[in-house]
């Protein structure tokens, strides 16, 4: 593979590569570098080794990496799903948490 396809350029129409950052399940976020060929299918793939608080850090690793492929970052309709199921399981602990309190203290008080 020369140098021009790895950076991300078409060469003589054979492949185009491009690096996409996502959010894992775990709420981290990584980067990957994915080489499609002229019918689009996947052809080879790299993630990073590092996980990355928020996008931007992970858009900035990316786009350093790979400093001529084009980043492409998540809609906003699918990067906010995990933190949304993660606010709400911390709502129910919060509410669970509460309820074994309230039981703890009524008992405490019963005679």
């Amino acid at each position: 593979m020369d140098e021009d396809s790895v950076r991300g350029r078409q060469v003589s129409g054979q492949c185009s590569a491009t690096v996409e950052v996502t959010r894992q399940p775990d709420g981290m976020w990584r980067w990957r570098w994915v080489q499609r060929d002229t019918e689009g299918r996947e052809e080879t793939s790299l993630v990073s080794h590092m996980a990355f608080d928020s996008e931007s850090e992970a858009a900035s690793s990316a786009q350093s990496a790979y400093p001529d492929t084009t980043v492409q970052q998540p809609t906003t309709e699918t990067a906010g799903r995990p933190r949304r199921r993660r606010r709400r399981l911390l709502i129910s602990l919060a509410l669970a948490g509460a309820l074994v309190l309230g039981r703890r203290l009524a008992a405490r008080h019963r005679p």
